[in-house]
């Protein structure tokens, strides 16, 4: 939610919180499951985002009896949001954009949703804050570009870490 505030500020957008997108592993100490933030808490944070009411509890938005989330829960999740988005495209009447601010295992995740990989492995790495780009329409979905980073000048790129999101 912190990655995506610069970016609905400089485009003059309400981000949208979906529950089902976040970092494969969830929220957890030492394994145990954590519940995240409140209703109150993100609404105080980020007072110009749309949180659907269905989205986050008042205690929390984690389910905490996944504690440490499993891999394959993970991409079963981004299977989930790539259907979502999927229907959306379908349901488009005219062209629209959706962002979403995501993390590399969840990123890695959904491209494979997008292309038909299945399984856990890591199939599509990434640089800290790049930028991948879909075309969906009802037919079909494309990957356009992944893992731009043209945004970022040299002394800021990390080759090192490659594909260790």
């Amino acid at each position: 939610m912190q990655t995506a505030e610069p970016i609905a500020k400089a485009l003059k957008l309400s981000a949208i919180v979906w529950n089902e997108i976040y970092e494969v592993g969830g929220v957890y100490e030492n394994g145990e499951g954590r519940r995240g933030l409140t209703r109150a808490e993100m609404k105080g944070m980020f007072p110009t985002y749309t949180i659907p009411e269905d989205q986050v509890a008042e205690d929390g938005w984690y389910d905490v009896s996944l504690n440490k989330e499993p891999r394959p829960a993970g991409r079963e999740r981004a299977n989930g949001v790539f259907d979502k988005l999927k229907k959306q495209a379908m349901e488009a009447t005219s062209d629209r954009t959706i962002v979403l601010v995501v993390h590399g295992d969840f990123i890695d995740f959904l491209l494979q949703s997008a292309v038909g990989v299945e399984g856990t492995s890591r199939f599509f790495p990434c640089f800290n804050t790049c930028i991948s780009v879909l075309d969906m329409t009802a037919k079909d979905t494309m990957i356009l570009f992944h893992n731009s980073i043209a945004h970022l000048s040299e002394d800021l790129v990390k080759t090192h870490a490659l594909g260790k999101c």
